[in-house]
């Protein structure tokens, strides 16, 4: 068994070996290079820690690392399924614990959905703890009230970043070339929502409601139904056992899928 950093390999190798490890995985994981090369910069996805294993030359599964400050994550795991049930994923996490030690960071955090078993006994056997569980869902933005909230784009400053909650997934941490919607009501900054459009849809990546309420939930719909008409809004990694999240599932909206974000502690 031996491990090769991603730079060594070229962008379709990298993709065809991706979507070989996730064929028939439980929700569609398939993509293409542009995707692919997307998502690493988007998620922080370092080519030169994120790893390929081959075993006799031949690739066996894939991993994505990515790393920022004190926080290093796992961007995707998978293993071919000729090489399934060898350990070819305990020996992944391994060495992602590895580099993590390497580069001395204090947290090495992955996410599994809820129901892979499997997966999820292999992380806490290797010592990951649960953090929380994160819930993708999805409504529609419709008008509910006479919203009373003022959205103001802004780009995110080092009052974003303290509230961000320290709970917030790798996947939907704010980065300095983000934009975000500061919420007011009158002169009393309430919190933000950081989104932005993907085709048809909005895409909701943080809401910040330090005390969320239903009549407030539902002004925040309204005037960003007012912003982007009545278009499908996907909410990615919200804490399922969040108030705000309840109070959007009593407005419709729907949960694709569930994960639970694990960690380790070094």
């Amino acid at each position: 068994m031996a491990f090769l950093s991603l730079q060594q390999l070229p962008l379709p190798q990298v993709t065809k070996l991706w979507n070989g490890a996730f064929v028939n995985y439980m929700k569609p994981m398939s993509i293409t290079e542009d995707v692919l090369q997307a998502r690493m910069q988007q998620y922080a996805i370092s080519p030169a820690y994120s790893t390929v294993v081959t075993v006799e030359d031949e690739y066996a599964g894939v991993m994505l690392f990515g790393v920022k400050d004190q926080l290093a994550w796992i961007g995707g795991m998978a293993t071919l399924p000729n090489y399934r049930g060898y350990g070819i994923g305990r020996s992944l996490v391994a060495h992602a614990i590895s580099l993590a030690q390497t580069l001395h960071v204090k947290e090495l955090r992955l996410e599994v959905i809820v129901g892979n078993d499997k997966a999820e006994n292999l992380y806490r056997s290797t010592n990951f703890t649960l953090i929380n569980t994160l819930a993708v869902a999805t409504g529609k933005l419709a008008h509910y009230r006479q919203a009373p909230l003022q959205l103001k784009l802004t780009q995110v400053s080092d009052w974003h970043l303290a509230m961000q909650p320290a709970t917030t997934s790798w996947e939907t941490r704010l980065a300095t070339t983000d934009s975000v919607y500061d919420i007011y009501f009158k002169e009393q900054r309430l919190g933000y929502i950081c989104c932005r459009e993907e085709g048809d849809q909005l895409y909701v990546k943080q809401i910040f409601l330090p005390e969320p309420t239903q009549a407030l939930v539902e002004a925040l719909l309204t005037a960003l139904h007012t912003l982007y008409g009545a278009v499908t809004c996907k909410i990615h990694q919200i804490d399922a056992d969040s108030e705000q999240y309840a109070l959007l599932q009593t407005l419709g909206f729907e949960t694709l899928y569930q994960q639970y974000q694990m960690s380790y502690t070094l």
